[in-house]
């Protein structure tokens, strides 16, 4: 005997998304940080996000209104095979690129290393982005597929990971993110010019349910709030226990 079962979602998107980023900058008060001519690296991972390319065009327009000026750099680990070029083929296949941007891609592979933490892991950062005078990240914070821990995919992941380009991302995997990966963005919380981030939370359909600029102290506190707001959001199958599960459609 078999009953129909429907699934619903908690589809609450925002309506405005980029205006509520245009009043989220507004807000944050970073005229007091920042000084006209400086460069600002917009970090940007490899990872989908509703209207990522605008929510890119955003950051860098509110980022020009402070007097700075924004360049775009990829923050994906790596993804992209691993090469500047690839890296920033990928952002091409997402949206993003310096016409949609208004902004210069730099890509790049150089990183420098920010010395060992206690369990041996080398933690490594984009030579760009601690080279800029700011840095900006924008990702979205998700449960990650691997691992489970208080700070899973968000901002804390692009700095330890995104930003590690492809050494980052082998050392930390290799001693597990989820006893490396705070303390990773901890030790590049102290040396990488973090101005702020823009941490994305998306509903099971795919659109922005919360978006929020969070200074660079209240990262670690920010992604694992959000972590538990993405993790109710996230689409499930509803049932703990299956004997047969018989898929009609994917993707």
């Amino acid at each position: 005997e078999l009953y129909p079962v429907r699934q619903r979602f908690d589809d609450t998107a925002l309506e405005d998304p980029l205006g509520e980023l245009r009043a989220a900058f507004a807000g944050a008060r970073l005229q007091a940080r920042v000084e006209p001519g400086q460069r600002v690296a917009v970090a940007v991972g490899s990872r989908g996000i509703s209207r990522l390319p605008e929510l890119v065009a955003v950051v860098v327009e509110c980022l020009r209104r402070l007097g700075l000026v924004p360049f775009i750099i990829p923050a994906m680990g790596s993804h992209g095979r691993a090469t500047a070029e690839g890296q920033a083929a990928l952002l091409r296949e997402l949206g993003v690129d310096e016409a949609s941007a208004g902004a210069p891609v730099l890509s790049t592979m150089a990183v420098d290393s920010l010395g060992r933490l206690p369990t041996g892991a080398e933690i490594f950062c984009a030579r760009d982005a601690l080279a800029a005078d700011h840095l900006v990240l924008l990702n979205r914070v998700k449960p990650h597929t691997a691992f489970r821990f208080r700070v899973e995919s968000g901002l804390c992941k692009m700095l330890a990971v995104g930003l590690g380009k492809d050494q980052g991302a082998a050392t930390l995997h290799k001693y597990g993110l989820a006893r490396t990966l705070v303390p990773a963005a901890e030790r590049i919380l102290t040396h990488a010019p973090v101005l702020c981030g823009i941490a994305v939370v998306e509903t099971a359909r795919d659109e922005i349910h919360t978006l929020r600029l969070v200074r660079p102290e209240d990262f670690i506190a920010a992604d694992a709030a959000l972590l538990v707001t993405a993790r109710a959001l996230l689409p499930r199958i509803p049932v703990d226990d299956l004997d047969i599960l018989l898929v009609d459609e994917m993707g």
